[in-house]
């Protein structure tokens, strides 16, 4: 079944604004600059929206070949420059969930900066050049069991950043149409689709198919639908104010609540030749699996 491509979205800083993308690189890692840094608060943890609901106003900018970032009320910060690799400085262990992943830190202005924007204490880390995190083995094998004659390209490791589990979240505009209308019918205002943060956006299918997509085909580039994404208490962040409220999360889950959470969405690993890119726009190819 075809679909098109209506949204690309890359989080540099893991849990705080999105860049809209009409044409981004891809590769095995995802979107381009997606979830290279990451906040950690001074006891040590993983800093995300679920706790710091005001992340959403860290807006990132590319400017002047870096990337920028802006909160309300704060002048903008220099993250990086983009041309240059991250020094090789002595790596920390951070914690994802159950992932021990190596990062840099960012130093001592960006952790006063964000500081400052968030009220918490916390140090900005960069992903560590030699920080090789891959997506889930078991979901990728188990995919590739079930497909792999169909996609022999897709490979078996793929090595990502600070997401929380997989290098690209897949989201349909029809299956949020779908929830839409259903806040509608009780009273509550539609929700845009960045309360999903998705890294790519399709439209043209059937509300929820994609939970029975095996791959996508994107000119060169597959992407595997390999688990579905179980949604936490993020998509009730407005993004655009940064408060937090009951919805949409108790309308999804009155419908879309499975033995593993409640779902929306798909994670995905790519096949992506070098210099590959994905483009808004662009038509998709659906391949279901029933």
């Amino acid at each position: 079944m075809n679909a098109t491509l209506v949204g690309l979205h890359s989080y540099p800083i893991k849990s705080c604004g999105a860049l809209d993308w009409t044409v981004a690189a891809v590769t095995a890692a995802g979107l381009a600059l997606d979830r290279q840094w990451m906040l950690v608060s001074e006891d040590g943890r993983f800093m995300t929206q679920r706790q710091w609901p005001a992340m959403a106003l860290v807006r990132p900018v590319l400017r002047e070949n870096a990337l920028w970032v802006g909160a309300p009320g704060m002048p903008e910060l220099r993250v990086a420059a983009l041309d240059e690799a991250p020094p090789e400085g002595p790596a920390r262990t951070l914690t994802v969930w159950r992932d021990n992943v190596p990062g840099q830190d960012a130093g001592a202005e960006a952790a006063a900066w964000f500081s400052n924007a968030l009220g918490e204490p916390c140090r900005l880390y960069r992903l560590h050049p030699q920080a090789r995190r891959l997506a889930s083995p078991e979901h990728v094998t188990a995919w590739r069991l079930r497909h792999g004659q169909a996609v022999p390209e897709l490979g078996s490791r793929h090595a990502f950043g600070f997401a929380d589990g997989f290098p690209l979240l897949v989201a349909s505009q029809d299956s949020l149409r779908e929830l839409n209308a259903r806040l509608a019918r009780q009273g509550h205002a539609p929700v845009p689709m960045d309360r999903f943060r998705p890294n790519v956006v399709i439209e043209g299918l059937e509300p929820y198919d994609e939970d029975h997509v095996a791959w996508l085909r994107c000119g060169q580039v597959v992407l595997a639908l390999v688990k579905p994404c179980s949604r936490c208490t993020v998509p009730d962040v407005d993004q655009a104010s940064g408060l937090r409220g009951e919805e949409p999360g108790r309308t999804l889950a009155a419908y879309r609540r499975r033995q593993e959470g409640v779902m929306f969405g798909q994670n995905a690993v790519a096949h992506a030749p070098a210099g590959a890119v994905l483009a808004v726009g662009e038509p998709v190819r659906a391949e279901f699996a029933f």
